[in-house]
């Protein structure tokens, strides 16, 4: 373009044009649309109230009300426990269950609700997050020392990742998404507990936690996680919900 001033030699001018491309832009096949889309319903109270809308089969589903006070509800397809969708909610302390899954499904352009109340009571309002990973596929993963299994999409760079754990110092898990991670959220699906809701960032100084179910600040060093984030796995210390 046209400068007032000419400018230094091996600058350019800050536009989309001259900053490099990603791997979802709009100059690639894929969009960022084609793994994150945000919808909104209208409930019916009824078992078969199919979402569509989403454009693809989403594989992490967070669901909440809008129009009246309700749990969060989070779903995904790593974990269909015997034919049945479990869910777990942020703003609380249950353990992860299947008896008050929000939906019967997830669809080719969306997800089919159940009758439950916190996410398909007639005519309240509700919005849902859609990701998409890897259409429910898993893999095991040995890139730790508790063998993990995954549900990662390294294109979206976001990963599913279930474990079993072993209150060890120092244990770790694969995740399978080839780079460091920056954002992890943990749940202790079998147990009822305070701080088991966590948002986890990398930071210069480490890892610290916050509760999703709490409004106290940063855990610090309380963190799950001993301070050590790979491309290949996360480092835990021996806190009893990892």
């Amino acid at each position: 373009g046209d400068f007032f001033y000419s400018p230094p030699s091996g600058f350019l001018a800050l536009c989309s044009s001259n900053l490099p491309d990603t791997t979802l832009s709009p100059d690639q096949d894929e969009q960022a649309t084609d793994y994150f889309n945000t919808v909104t319903y209208t409930g019916d109270g009824t078992s078969s109230n199919a979402i569509t809308g989403v454009g693809f089969q989403p594989d992490w589903l967070w669901i909440k009300e809008r129009s009246g006070a309700a749990n969060h509800g989070i779903h995904d397809s790593s974990r269909v426990i015997s034919g049945a969708e479990e869910v777990w909610y942020t703003n609380a302390t249950n353990a992860a269950n299947t008896g008050g899954a929000y939906i019967s499904s997830f669809d080719s352009d969306g997800f089919t609700l159940n009758n439950n109340s916190s996410g398909n009571t007639n005519t309240d309002t509700y919005v849902a997050w859609n990701w998409k990973l890897n259409g429910g596929t898993t893999v095991s993963n040995g890139n730790g020392s508790i063998t993990s299994t995954t549900q990662a999409s390294t294109t979206a760079g976001i990963s599913i990742v279930t474990w079993t754990g072993n209150f060890t110092d120092g244990a770790s898990v694969g995740h399978g998404l080839g780079i460091t991670p920056e954002l992890v959220f943990i749940k202790n699906r079998d147990d009822t507990q305070g701080s088991v809701f966590n948002v986890n960032i990398s930071t210069p100084s480490g890892p610290f936690r916050m509760n999703f179910n709490a409004d106290a600040g940063d855990y610090g060093d309380f963190a799950y996680y001993n301070g050590t984030y790979t491309s290949n796995n996360i480092v835990f210390n021996n806190r009893h919900s990892a």
